[in-house]
């Protein structure tokens, strides 16, 4: 594991938060502001859930598997399985199907491939905002994917020594 050591500047302010990195072992700082959101919507919870399947993976794999089957739709179908998991997407364009089997790790780079299922279940998701997701890759060599029945997918990404980020999208129902 390789370590960078850096000092995290955060200042929040009404309408945007700024952040400021100093990489102490190069000749770099980012800084970043960026705008809050007012969202004139109802409250949201996400209720507490028992997931039945779950899968992780390379983070990097899961985000090309997604951009690549948003080209030919916009609504990308995870299935789980005790053998694999399949990505599925069907649009005007055609139809693409992905199927990614369990894997050990090939070296301490790679990430193994786990399948943990108690029952099948599947769900269609938002292409758009799976990919939207996928911009935290760069955060964690490993994404895990928690589904159960018609409950809101969890995705999560480990981020080690700090904490994690997980993002919670309800699956499509019907012709949505």
């Amino acid at each position: 594991m390789v370590v960078i050591p850096l000092i995290l500047f955060l200042k929040v302010q009404v309408s945007t938060v700024d952040f400021m990195a100093n990489f102490l072992d190069k000749e770099r700082v980012c800084d970043y502001d960026m705008k809050l959101l007012s969202l004139d919507t109802e409250h949201l919870t996400i209720p507490e859930n028992e997931y039945g399947s779950s899968f992780t993976m390379s983070s990097a794999e899961f985000q090309k598997i997604c951009r690549d089957l948003s080209l030919l739709g916009e609504s990308l179908t995870i299935e789980i399985n005790k053998e694999y998991v399949k990505f599925s997407a069907e649009g005007e364009v055609g139809t693409g199907n992905i199927i990614v089997k369990p894997s050990a790790a090939a070296d301490d780079d790679s990430v193994a491939t786990i399948i943990e299922v108690q029952a099948p279940v599947s769900n269609t998701l938002s292409a758009k905002y799976l990919n939207m997701f996928t911009k935290a890759t760069t955060l964690s060599k490993a994404v895990t994917v928690s589904m159960s029945g018609q409950n809101p997918v969890l995705i999560e990404y480990k981020i080690s020594d700090v904490g994690h980020i997980a993002y919670y999208l309800a699956p499509k129902i019907g012709d949505e």
